[in-house]
């Protein structure tokens, strides 16, 4: 009696995680049309925030340039000498 028992539980459960799968199928699909009311990004970077620029995008250009007139700036004021 108690295999039958044990068959039914196991045959319950199935169904329900079924029952389960098919509800969150249908929400998925009803919510798709969603996607037609997103605006698109405006590109963002294409990197990591704290590595190294990859020229790509218009602000990894920016962030490369103002490094290099920073490095250039650091380097006519210590006239060339680098402090470590």
């Amino acid at each position: 009696m108690a295999n039958i028992y044990q068959q039914v539980v196991q045959q319950a459960q199935l169904l329900s995680y079924l029952d389960d799968f098919k509800i969150l199928g249908v929400v998925f699909l009803a919510l798709l049309p969603l996607l037609l009311l997103v605006k698109p990004g405006k590109g963002g970077c294409c990197c990591r925030p704290g590595s190294l620029s990859c020229r790509k995008c218009e602000s990894c250009r920016r962030r490369a340039d103002a490094k290099g007139r920073a490095a250039r700036r650091q380097k006519a004021a210590t006239g060339g000498v680098s402090c470590l």
